[in-house]
């Protein structure tokens, strides 16, 4: 049964989930912690974060996400994707001696510039369908933002209503993985980690709290050649560690499990990698106790009020 002794009375709590494909998983581990300790009143997530928020926002029940995710994983609908074959040749690039990776490289290249998309989006939808509940924005038991990006015109999308399998789809779109949606505009819906990888800006303004569950890569391999396609790649990884780290600052508190250096792909690594998010939650919850204490008291509250009507003067003012 939840209880929730850690959060003051009339403090609003949002819990912000950032992307990381397999790596979301340890949001399920610090879940299960939290959820006997803090009401969650709202969630925000970006790609399989806003999954793993939209599973607890429609069943807050963090043991019911253990069995179904461990029941996904053995099923059709997570077979047809070909994640489990991503994560093999990965593994096994990783394991190649040096002209065979540059040989799947030259090969994954001139692919690149056929196909758009290795998953196709009918499965991946099946595959949402199989892990949710419900499939629409009304039926969640806690309000939840999802959020995506506009490759098109580089913004930030962020859905609250409507088809949840859709929006969820959108946010999770790995660009190259995972088949895009075409607006009729011209816009190209995907990862919504391009820009928006740790989503607490979202949260800001509808709660008086926002923690923030962190699970960008934070060690990387030795960078072992000097090849274009190697420096590209480092240099991709390093902006989106470093703007997911960034947009973290902005919570009230952080929680970072130790994913390792784990691949987007690597499913396989379900236990460890929720082991990781239930320690993280327990050496982390005395210090969110403390840090809610602090929120909570008569001199904070005074200052958000303060700061509150400045902004709001500021404003009438321009």
């Amino acid at each position: 049964m939840n209880s929730t002794p850690l959060v003051p009375r009339n403090t609003r709590v949002g819990l912000a989930l950032g992307g990381g494909g397999a790596r979301g998983i340890a949001h399920i581990g610090l879940l299960s912690i939290l959820h006997q300790q803090v009401r969650i009143d709202c969630l925000s997530g970006t790609s399989a974060g806003a999954i793993m928020a939209a599973m607890y926002a429609a069943r807050p029940d963090p043991a019911w996400m253990i069995d179904h995710f461990r029941a996904y994983l053995d099923s059709r609908e997570y077979k047809n994707l070909g994640i489990e074959r991503l994560a093999r040749q990965h593994m096994d690039s990783e394991n190649n001696n040096a002209f065979t990776r540059r040989l799947k490289k030259h090969v994954a290249a001139n692919m690149s510039l056929i196909k758009q998309y290795v998953v196709d989006r009918s499965r991946f939808s099946e595959a949402l369908r199989f892990l949710l509940p419900v499939d629409h924005f009304d039926a969640l038991s806690l309000p939840l933002t999802v959020c995506a990006t506009d490759l098109s015109s580089g913004k930030l999308i962020t859905y609250e209503q409507g088809d949840l399998i859709t929006a969820l789809a959108n946010s999770a779109s790995i660009p190259g993985v995972l088949e895009a949606e075409i607006t009729a505009d011209g816009g190209v819906l995907s990862d919504g980690g391009v820009i928006e990888p740790m989503p607490v800006s979202v949260l800001k303004s509808r709660t008086d709290f926002v923690i923030a569950s962190e699970i960008s890569l934070k060690r990387l391999p030795p960078l072992e050649a000097t090849s274009i396609y190697r420096l590209m790649m480092r240099s991709e990884q390093l902006s989106k560690m470093a703007l997911a780290q960034l947009q973290a600052q902005a919570a009230d508190f952080i929680f970072e499990p130790d994913v390792m250096s784990l691949h987007w792909s690597r499913f396989d690594e379900m236990e460890r990698l929720l082991a990781a998010g239930i320690v993280a939650g327990e050496q982390g919850l005395p210090c969110l106790q403390q840090s809610l204490r602090r929120h909570g008291s008569w001199r904070q509250r005074l200052r958000r009020w303060m700061i509150e009507r400045l902004q709001v003067n500021s404003a009438v003012a321009d």
